[in-house]
């Protein structure tokens, strides 16, 4: 389903209801997986190889997250999603922009997006790296990678549960 420009507000979130019914409670889930291997790692942390398991689960997962949470914004989003490594983090910021922007969330937006593209385009190249290597050293994150991973996870998920309970204020659904 996709939005025309010139549909009303009320249609707008009508086919947004629509699209988005079972989103809350499987981005929950997701969410909740993601949360639970970041504190298996962390407890991990002295069986190295099931430590190193598990925070590349948490990279695959994270992702997921996101991918799942575009692929339900896009659906009725105007965009053409541009699955290119080096732009993942600026078509993610365009797929946002375009879903909330009759909400005037634009700026909150890309106050994100500005710190947080670099780090969305690594996540990318690290998810595509653990799911079909090419060389041993793709099998590898970085300790520094590995450190700021819940960092931004818990940012990506103050944003996207920010903007998804603004949108749903006005209803019976919150995040």
């Amino acid at each position: 389903m996709i939005v025309e420009e010139d549909n009303s507000n009320e249609e707008f979130n009508r086919l947004a209801f629509h699209v988005l019914k079972d989103h809350q409670t499987i981005h929950l889930d997701i969410r909740s997986e993601v949360m639970s291997m970041m504190i298996a790692a962390e407890r991990l942390n002295s069986e190295v190889n099931l430590y190193k398991v598990t925070r590349k689960s948490c990279v695959i997962m994270f992702f997921t997250l996101i991918e799942f949470d575009l692929y339900f914004l896009g659906k009725i989003s105007r965009i053409n999603r541009n699955t290119k490594v080096e732009n993942f983090g600026e078509d993610s910021r365009e797929v946002f922009k375009n879903f909330f922007r009759a909400k005037g969330k634009q700026k909150i937006i890309d106050e994100y997006f500005d710190k947080e593209c670099d780090f969305l385009n690594r996540l990318k190249i690290a998810r595509d790296r653990f799911t079909c290597p090419r060389e041993l050293k793709d099998l590898k994150l970085s300790e520094n990678f590995n450190e700021k991973l819940r960092m931004h996870f818990f940012r990506y998920c103050t944003l996207f549960e920010g903007l998804m309970n603004e949108f749903y204020k006005n209803h019976d659904y919150n995040l």
